[in-house]
């Protein structure tokens, strides 16, 4: 999440996609990625016909 809020802080003209991917896929974890500008949320391991799915849709 520091990472995330950095990267927020640094791109506020032109926010870059971040999607967070964690072992750590509780509801609190969530809120607290979406809360600090996480455009997307994945929990480990990883479905990557979801992935795919998910960036083709911030990449068309």
């Amino acid at each position: 999440l520091e990472l995330l809020k950095e990267i927020r802080h640094e791109h506020l003209s032109a926010p870059p996609y971040v999607m967070m991917v964690t072992a750590y896929g509780d509801q609190e974890n969530f809120n607290q990625a979406m809360q600090n500008g996480a455009n997307d949320f994945l929990t480990k391991p990883v479905d990557f016909n979801n992935l795919k799915e998910k960036l083709k849709t911030y990449t068309t």
